[in-house]
């Protein structure tokens, strides 16, 4: 009789702590992606295949997305642009992805102002 309540015991102690560390497990991976439609605004970056749209571009806190869908390779014309898109991001950390599906508008230029400035020094 004591061996069956012993065993009892451990049985229960063991599918209890199994089961509490498979819930804070999965419940932790979910925590760290942040899923959200909307508008994102970030300068393009071109890396080989990869197009990247880097929000907070001029902060060491800037977070970089890689560009996904059909309007990949329209973004990628941008290089070097900040522009104004609307679409799906997904966001783990310091970088995540972007389905774009419209680029709302072309704000400025980065490579013409360094250019400018440039030219304005040699004078």
């Amino acid at each position: 009789m004591k061996r069956l309540v012993g065993l009892l015991i451990f049985v229960v102690a063991l599918v209890f702590a199994c089961g509490c560390n498979a819930k804070t497990g999965r419940h932790t991976l979910n925590k760290s992606v942040l899923k959200s439609y909307g508008k994102l605004i970030g300068l393009v970056e071109v890396n080989g295949d990869n197009v990247y749209i880097v929000s907070n571009y001029t902060s060491r806190s800037r977070v970089s997305y890689c560009v996904e869908g059909r309007l990949k390779d329209d973004v990628a014309k941008l290089k070097g642009k900040i522009i104004k898109v609307k679409g799906e991001t997904q966001r783990i950390g310091w970088s995540g992805t972007i389905k774009v599906e419209k680029i709302v508008r072309i704000i400025k230029d980065i490579k013409k102002k360094k250019t400018d400035a440039k030219s304005k020094s040699l004078k």
